[in-house]
């Protein structure tokens, strides 16, 4: 059996640790040395691996669109009827748990970033063209196969993609008008909409 790239394992626990520091903190106030202690290393080891914060934040960006795609992929190919694979891909996306909680945040850290950093824009297109790309393929399935109603899939993907992102910053923003329920409910309906 293959032993682990020692460089490689530490790389990814940094990056791991940093994105819990992004959606504990945020990114304004993060510091190498919170990384350092999240993940209990020296700030010379962060440093070896990263050589700037810039590049950190950028790369934890990166390693947080990898998960997000990687936890999706056995639901992905858990079934082949496109209504409930439409209905389990959105739920996966509810801010309902820890691990996506965490992932919301970091997202919506790096998103307001992207605004002016160039580089950053370019990580978050990987994941959207990723998730648009999923998300327009099970609605044109569903069409295809007869189960969602005729129009353009790419509207339907950007009506849909448009109502997740937004609901998700209400939920964390603990808007008293939003909550995972009635963001569930909310996609739930749009999904239902779109059945024949």
């Amino acid at each position: 059996m293959a032993r682990p790239n020692v460089e490689a394992l530490r790389r990814e626990q940094i990056l791991a640790s940093t994105c819990k520091v992004v959606a504990k903190r945020g990114v304004a106030s993060l510091r190498i040395s919170d990384v350092a202690k999240e993940v209990g290393f020296s700030t010379g080891t962060i440093h070896y691996y990263f050589a700037d914060k810039e590049t950190l934040l950028r790369e934890a960006f990166s390693f947080n669109v990898r998960n997000s795609i990687s936890r999706r992929k056995d639901l992905l190919a858990s079934t082949p009827d496109p209504v409930d694979l439409l209905t389990r891909y959105v739920d996966s996306y509810l801010p309902d748990n820890r691990e996506t909680v965490k992932a919301w945040r970091v997202w919506a850290e790096f998103w307001a970033i992207s605004i002016r950093d160039t580089d950053m824009q370019s990580v978050i297109d990987v994941f959207d063209v990723d998730w648009r790309s999923t998300t327009f393929r099970i609605i044109s399935q569903g069409q295809t196969e007869g189960r969602f109603r005729e129009g353009d899939p790419m509207q339907f993907t950007n009506m849909l993609i448009a109502m997740i992102d937004g609901l998700a910053v209400q939920v964390l923003a603990n808007s008293k008008e939003m909550n995972v329920e009635t963001m569930r409910d909310t996609l739930h309906s749009f999904i239902d909409r779109l059945i024949v």
